[in-house]
C-alpha cells in the first residue's frame, strides 16, 4: 500500500478506527503506510453543499445500481465507492471495460515478430524502370491549352511520365521528348 491513494467515504471516521487497531499492535498511524487518503464524503460536501452526501445518496444522484445494498457491508460498498468517486471525478459512466477494449489494449501489448517477413529493398535505377510506361489513353486528365496553343493533358502518372498529347485520330498518348 506504500505510495497508494486510498479512497475512504468519511475518512476521519474510518482512519480514526485504523490507526487505534495499528497503535494497539505498535504500529504508526495509517497514513504513514500509505500515500494519500482521499475522502469521497469531503468532496461530496464541497461538491452538493447542503444536501445529503451518504454513500447511498451518491449512488442515486451518481445512478450507480446499488439493490443489493441493505445492510452496510465492507466489500459491497468499496465496489460502490469505486463506481461513485469514478463519476464524481471523471465524468466517467462505469470502471467497467468494454471486452473490445480490453481485447485491443491486449494485441497493442504483444510484441510483433518480424523476422518471418521480407524486405525488399529496390535501388533508384530500377525504381524508375519500373515506373516507365505505365499510361494507358483512358489514364488522361481532360486537355489543357498549353502555351504553343496545343491540346495537351497530363497521364494521371505524370510525375513518371510527363505529359501526354492526342494523336491525329483524338486519343491521346506519351509525348515524345518530353
Amino acid at each position: 500500500m506504500r505510495d497508494a491513494e486510498i479512497i475512504i467515504h468519511n475518512a476521519a471516521f474510518d482512519v480514526g478506527f485504523l490507526d487505534a487497531e495499528l497503535r494497539r499492535i505498535g504500529r504508526p498511524a495509517f497514513t504513514e503506510h500509505v500515500g494519500r487518503v482521499i475522502d469521497s464524503l469531503s468532496m461530496a460536501r464541497d461538491s452538493f453543499p447542503g444536501k445529503s452526501n451518504s454513500l447511498d445518496a451518491l449512488c442515486k444522484r451518481f445512478e450507480v445500481n446499488n439493490p443489493a445494498r441493505e445492510l452496510h457491508g465492507a466489500l459491497l460498498d468499496a465496489g460502490l465507492l469505486a463506481e461513485v468517486y469514478i463519476r464524481m471525478t471523471r465524468g466517467q459512466n462505469s470502471l467497467v471495460i468494454d471486452a473490445a477494449d480490453a481485447l485491443a489494449a491486449d494485441l497493442a501489448a504483444r510484441p510483433i515478430d518480424f523476422s518471418a517477413l521480407e524486405l525488399i529493398v529496390v535501388a533508384a535505377d530500377e525504381a524508375k524502370a519500373r515506373r516507365t510506361r505505365r499510361c494507358s489513353p483512358r489514364s488522361t486528365r481532360p486537355a489543357a491549352a498549353t502555351r504553343s496553343g496545343a491540346a495537351r493533358a497530363s497521364c494521371a502518372e505524370a510525375r513518371c511520365h510527363g505529359t501526354m498529347t492526342p494523336s491525329r485520330s483524338g486519343r491521346f498518348g506519351a509525348a515524345r521528348g518530353g
